[in-house]
């Protein structure tokens, strides 16, 4: 503190003069990695541990990065969660931990298996017929898989036919 003395004509006034903090104050983010993997601080990758400085609450940029073969899971200690980008505002001093997990190896691509032969529709021996009812009617299927009964009469011409019935 420093005191001044002003005088004007027949008074005096004493003041205190108090300094003012011109600095504004500054708080560290502690950014680490449990892992194989980095984070980007403000779009730049660093190298870690790494110390970033900022101004106290200050909103701050962070994204994790995994190496290959390894997976992002989660953030740790002052920030939660497993979202990556994420902001952290830095209202204080910070620590924050990215974790990096190996990532589960991608099983090998198998053959298909082949379709199955086609089974035979339920109405596809004489015995199992679908009734139709009255002097008309309909009944929608398909013949895919049927197969050919002894004795069974030509169709269109062509001998052994696949009917159902």
């Amino acid at each position: 503190m420093r005191r001044v003395l002003l005088s004007f004509a027949m008074t005096a006034l004493t003041f205190d003069l108090v300094a003012c903090p011109t600095t504004p104050e500054r708080s560290v983010l502690h950014v680490e990695a449990s892992g194989a993997g980095t984070v980007r601080v403000e779009g730049t990758e660093r190298s870690l541990p790494y110390e970033h400085q900022t101004l106290r609450g200050s909103t701050v940029r962070l994204q994790a990065v995994a190496a290959t073969g390894h997976a992002f899971a989660r953030w740790e200690d002052d920030l939660s969660g497993s979202t990556t980008p994420t902001t952290i505002v830095v209202d204080r001093d910070r620590s924050v931990r990215a974790v990096f997990l190996e990532a589960a190896a991608e099983p090998e691509p198998s053959e298909p298996e082949p379709d199955p032969e086609p089974q035979p529709p339920d109405n596809d021996d004489f015995a199992d017929r679908a009734p139709i009812q009255g002097f008309a009617g309909s009944i929608t299927g398909s013949n895919a898989g049927a197969t050919t009964q002894p004795d069974e009469p030509a169709h269109a011409g062509a001998l052994g036919g696949s009917s159902v019935w």
